[in-house]
């Protein structure tokens, strides 16, 4: 199994793509925050391109897993264009960094893991495993870009033809 652990702010968004998705709010008369707005569905394509390339699931390593059910995380991406396999979360251990929490997951895997990789925006999600690691920016015009989208498309490796077959099931 092929897995990539998927920040989402300073991914599936940046800075600039936040102000734009919230200009104009504060005139509406009723304002519900909906958290799909602030996915870039642009940033969701990229993702689904290193998804297709190397049939890797992905692992929720976001401050949004512990705000939102995994159900409702999967509805969420989904709505803006998410393909993949979305398969868990990695645990909350307090004030231990992302990279911890990501060891920790992969160490309570029964399925073996045969690659991984990481986007986040925070170089602590990488500490330990930078050969792994691809970090983006929440800078305007940053998040998951197509140079990031190859990057990890290299460490994952591509998927062979059986994988991507089984994959579409």
């Amino acid at each position: 199994m092929k897995v990539l652990f998927l920040d989402i702010d300073g991914v599936l968004n940046d800075h600039a793509f936040l102000i734009e998705a919230d200009t104009g709010r504060a005139e509406e008369t009723v304002v519900e925050w909906r958290p799909v707005s602030h996915i870039d569905a642009a940033k969701v394509a990229e993702l689904n391109r290193v998804i297709d390339a190397t049939g890797a699931k992905v692992v929720l390593s976001s401050s949004w897993r512990k705000i939102y059910p995994l159900a409702e995380m999967r509805e969420i991406l989904k709505s803006r264009g998410f393909t993949g396999a979305l398969i868990g979360k990695t645990p909350s251990c307090s004030g231990s960094g992302r990279h911890r929490e990501i060891k920790r997951w992969l160490e309570e895997q029964f399925r073996p893991v045969e690659a991984f990789a990481i986007v986040d925006d925070d170089e602590d999600a990488g500490y330990g495993l930078e050969r792994h690691f691809v970090r983006t920016t929440f800078q305007p015009r940053g998040g998951l870009t197509a140079e990031h989208a190859d990057k990890l498309i290299r460490i994952l490796g591509e998927a062979s033809h059986e994988a991507k077959v089984e994959a579409e099931r």
